[in-house]
């Protein structure tokens, strides 16, 4: 009697941690783009993470966000099937061969081009990027067009830590620098270099941000349960509280 009942007991713990198991997302996101996404203690934290937990706690998922590492590993262990869930990232062609995307964007990201404050450079396409040396953070895609400009019109220098944008800047080893506007003029309050440091008033891009799904996830069908979680009035009056606490001004969830 006590043999069966301590084996009904382990068929009981045995099929509920298998239950969990299956309703956690393995998921990643850029660890140095804050306030997007962060690393912090191990873990990858920011606006974005928020965003991917709270979907999925409403359908009945939780959400792993340990640190698997940067963003280029992020994106292949995403290709291998390693990691479900991109918490948030501008679509491309390369990220479309191995990833289906929300068919919302969770949010807008303006790229902005920083400059010395007394720096002439001016900016309203992308011809006047020709020749210039250009700061931009590694793996950070910024649409087709605007990388395949870049790449073949003017000399960019790829760092992995934002930070050193700002100090590669200031000690004049780039002219400017492409960064997202909102982590950028953060950095810039927090550091007080506003008289150091400015955003040009342009986007280089507006971009849409999305969560995204590895074709080879067993989760993949739940894309399309989150995208009607985000539509819902409940959810988007969630989100722009959430907007509020991280005291983004500006923001299009559409």
């Amino acid at each position: 009697m006590i043999n069966r009942f301590l084996c009904y007991l382990f068929a009981i713990v045995f099929f509920s941690q298998g239950a969990i198991a299956n309703n956690v997302i393995k998921a990643c996101g850029h660890h140095d783009y804050a306030p997007w996404n962060a690393l912090h203690d191990d873990s990858i934290v920011g606006l974005c993470a928020d965003i991917a937990t709270e979907l999925y706690s409403r359908i009945g998922y939780k959400v792993d966000h340990s640190y698997v590492g940067p963003w280029k590993r992020c994106q292949m262990l995403i290709e291998n099937g390693a990691v479900d869930m991109n918490i948030c990232s501008f679509k491309n062609i390369n990220r479309a061969e191995y990833s289906v995307f929300m068919p919302s964007a969770i949010a807008t990201n303006e790229n902005a081009l920083f400059i010395k404050a007394n720096s002439t450079i001016d900016y309203q396409t992308l011809d006047d990027l020709n020749g210039l040396i250009i700061g931009k953070v590694r793996g950070v895609s910024l649409g087709d067009q605007v990388d395949d400009y870049l790449s073949q019109n003017a000399v960019v220098a790829v760092v992995e830590d934002y930070s050193k944008l700002f100090k590669m800047l200031l000690l004049g080893r780039v002219e400017a620098f492409i960064f997202s506007r909102e982590s950028g003029k953060d950095y810039i309050s927090k550091h007080n270099l506003q008289y150091k440091i400015i955003d040009l008033p342009k986007p280089i891009v507006i971009g849409k941000l999305h969560i995204s799904l590895s074709k080879k996830s067993k989760h993949l069908s739940t894309i399309k349960d989150i995208n009607n979680v985000f539509l819902s009035d409940d959810y988007q009056e969630w989100q722009a509280e959430l907007f509020k606490k991280y005291k983004f001004s500006q923001f299009d969830m559409q």
